[in-house]
């Protein structure tokens, strides 16, 4: 035999070999995805089965999570009008406590106004004497 065939005869056992072993692994891979694509099949039916319970209880939780986040807002709003209130009465009781420091008229309405100017974002005071209405002073208008 000469080189050349043998060489072609090696050449042609040696991809004889690496088909045959080719093949196996193409069966092997072949056996493999079917296993998985029947394992995925099972598991995605499972999951559409559960998700029928499982919707039902994401519904009630997140009907007791929008129940508890209003509760907590609707508490929140209480404790801001409650600090609020208190706040108003300490303010108020500050001005009455000013007012009862002022000696003159004129001091006493200049505390009035500057004081109720906490309660509003405009303020106007007239004074009305003898059947005429004088303004006395403003807070918060243009020019002023």
């Amino acid at each position: 035999m000469s080189s050349e065939e043998i060489e072609q005869s090696l050449r042609g056992e040696l991809d004889d070999y690496i088909n045959g072993r080719l093949n196996s692994l193409r069966d092997d891979i072949m056996r493999l995805q079917s296993q998985f694509n029947e394992a995925f099949t099972r598991l995605s039916e499972r999951l559409e089965s559960e998700l029928g319970a499982d919707n039902a209880v994401a519904v009630s939780i997140a009907e007791h999570v929008r129940a508890a986040r209003n509760s907590g807002i609707e508490a929140a709003a209480a404790e801001s009008t409650r600090a609020k209130a208190s706040s108003d009465l300490a303010i108020l009781k500050a001005a009455v406590d000013e007012i009862n420091e002022q000696r003159s008229q004129a001091a006493i309405l200049n505390a009035l106004v500057d004081r109720a100017a906490a309660f509003a974002p405009r303020i106007a005071f007239f004074v009305i004497k003898q059947e005429r209405i004088t303004g006395w002073r403003a807070r918060g208008l243009a020019g002023t």
